[in-house]
């Protein structure tokens, strides 16, 4: 299960059913995303357990109701004319229409792609939409989708007739001086999925550990190396990071004193994978 604040993705359930057809039910709803509606709660029950039974697949629940609103997941991009890579898998995604434009889908894509890049070794997704749903196609690039400049028709598609703009998304690990992965830090994690929870987790953790006041609103970063907000240790606290950067070292990993750098050897201690990131 994944969540921020506001929601959650969670495996379907089939006491899901009747508030999946309620909003699956809607005309308005489906058929943008390339499905029809659905008919009966009965049709919805078997989609739970068909369609949306894998591991990749989850529903969004909004946890001031409790309730499914939409789903997100993805899939094997197989079937289709969409100009995929090998083994790159096809994002989908859609919410019921009375949580239109309140940023859910964005908010649970983004939640999604942290997972992925936490946790499996994929370096790209592809998704489309189709020309007349550009809303959908703005969801995808607020969450780093790049449009490759294609259009297909998918006759798999329920609207098969009506083209489609084709996005990928290139998941790059944010690998730090150190070489420790930032898409794995919890202050990274907070930061993009806005769960103040783990915000002052990690506060408490890092001031014991640096002996330091650092503050839950320290806890906002969006990597060591990348443009934005930085955490206090990151940004003034890191000899680490100082040292490469006066250097001009894109990582540690440039420097001839790496394997004999102390400071360097405490991160590599505790994680050992750092030490593999810079050296491949």
């Amino acid at each position: 299960m994944m969540e921020t604040d506001r929601i959650r993705l969670r495996p379907w359930r089939d006491s899901d059913a009747e508030s999946l057809f309620k909003y699956a039910s809607d005309p308005d709803v489906g058929p943008r995303a390339g499905w029809p509606p659905h008919q009966s709660v009965a049709e919805s029950l078997e989609v739970i357990r068909t369609v949306f039974h894998n591991e990749t697949t989850w529903a969004i629940e909004l946890k001031e109701l409790g309730e499914a609103v939409g789903a997100m997941g993805y899939l094997p991009c197989e079937g289709n004319n969409l100009p995929s890579r090998e083994g790159e898998p096809l994002v989908g995604y859609w919410v019921g229409k009375p949580y239109w434009n309140q940023g859910i889908c964005t908010e649970a894509l983004r939640l999604m792609i942290d997972h992925i890049r936490q946790t499996t070794d994929i370096r790209s997704l592809i998704s489309s939409h189709f020309l007349d749903n550009p809303a959908s196609g703005r969801v995808m690039e607020k969450c780093g989708f790049v449009a490759t400049g294609e259009t297909c028709v998918d006759e798999t598609l329920a609207g098969s007739n009506r083209p489609m703009r084709v996005l990928r998304l290139e998941i790059k690990r944010l690998i730090a001086f150190c070489g420790f992965d930032c898409g794995k830090c919890d202050a990274y994690i907070a930061t993009k999925n806005n769960k103040q929870a783990l915000r002052e987790k990690t506060a408490k953790l890092w001031a014991e550990l640096n002996q330091a006041p650092i503050l839950p609103e320290d806890i906002n970063c969006e990597g060591c190396k990348m443009s934005g907000v930085k955490t206090v240790f990151c940004s003034s606290m890191c000899e680490i990071r100082k040292c490469a950067m006066a250097k001009g070292f894109e990582t540690c990993g440039n420097c001839p004193e790496m394997d004999t750098c102390p400071i360097i050897a405490v991160i590599w201690q505790n994680n050992p994978q750092a030490k593999e990131n810079l050296k491949s």
